[in-house]
């Protein structure tokens, strides 16, 4: 790729800098003469970003945020990522992402578990036949995730299952929301299961995780479900604690990934 050079929030290739030196130079010269006076508008706003804090090993939403100017297929660079982490879309080329407009809402970091560090990163625009490059920054935080966190051995007493038995309107509830979840209603699903896991049940608690767990949606293939690595622990966590075996498989399965 060729190294361009930012200039007031627009990143201009090498070949316009003589013509874009030259312009800088007449405005320069006529600042100096007050009593000639320049009109400037500025572009509206494309897209926004904001400075990002998260923990190693999980799904760090990027505050990329575009607005209803563009196309969905308008592509943006992203410079300034560490070797080691990557974007949840988009392709690397070299050390550069490049993403369109479209996968920016969802888009987010994926960083190894041992990984701690602070850096910037540059989110531009890139040019297009009707407007120049625009870029923006924004600094990313990522703290280790803590040894052990997360993990469940087979080792010690496992818990007792919680002693608690569905009712028949429970139990085609229970079924209800199990088919929602396979065909895609993962809302519906999920209101279902947590009031069912809110009451005791160890198949809800781990039904419930399920429905935020990036392994099993994966497996899913469905669009535009965003998963929740910690909402998903939580729920396997209280599957846990009432009981259920599978939850530290579970538990365990997340902190590999």
């Amino acid at each position: 790729m060729t190294a361009g050079i930012l200039v007031a929030g627009s990143l201009l290739a090498p070949q316009g800098l003589a013509g874009t030196t030259a312009s800088l130079d007449a405005d320069l010269k006529e600042d100096r003469h007050p009593s000639r006076t320049k009109m400037v508008q500025a572009a509206p706003t494309e897209f926004t970003v904001s400075d990002v804090v998260g923990q190693a090993g999980q799904t760090i939403a990027l505050g990329i945020r575009p607005q209803s100017v563009g196309s969905p297929e308008d592509l943006f660079a992203i410079t300034g990522l560490p070797p080691e982490v990557k974007l949840s879309s988009g392709s690397p080329q070299d050390d550069i992402w490049l993403v369109r407009r479209k996968e920016l809402t969802s888009l987010a970091i994926l960083a190894p578990e041992a990984f701690s560090r602070r850096f910037q990163i540059a989110v531009t625009r890139v040019r297009t036949n009707e407007k120049p490059p625009l870029t923006l920054t924004a600094s990313v935080t990522i703290s280790a995730k803590p040894a052990g966190s997360g993990v469940f051995t087979s080792a010690g007493q496992p818990r007792p299952r919680a002693a608690y038995e569905r009712s028949a309107g429970e139990n085609a509830l229970f079924d209800k929301a199990r088919e929602r979840f396979k065909t895609g209603d993962i809302a519906g699903a999920r209101a279902i299961f947590e009031v069912l896991a809110l009451k005791g049940d160890p198949d809800a608690a781990i039904a419930i995780g399920e429905t935020y767990d990036p392994i099993v949606l994966g497996q899913l293939y469905v669009k535009g479900l965003q998963p929740d690595e910690a909402k998903a622990v939580a729920w396997y966590r209280k599957a846990d604690e009432l009981g259920d075996q599978r939850a530290r498989t579970r538990l365990n399965a997340l902190n590999q990934n």
